[in-house]
């Protein structure tokens, strides 16, 4: 679960073996929390 303005640590070898597209997704993820909170999902349904 996550909250507004909450920390999240996400190891990036985590979202890709390759570490430049592993790092691009790990800031799309954080810029979402910021810009877009509402198009977040887990497990393809929208967190609330």
């Amino acid at each position: 679960m996550a909250f507004w303005d909450e920390v999240q640590h996400i190891a990036i070898e985590g979202l890709d073996a390759d570490q430049e597209k592993a790092l691009a997704k790990g800031i799309a993820i954080r810029d979402r929390f910021y810009e877009n909170p509402e198009k977040l999902q887990a497990s393809h349904r929208e967190m609330v």
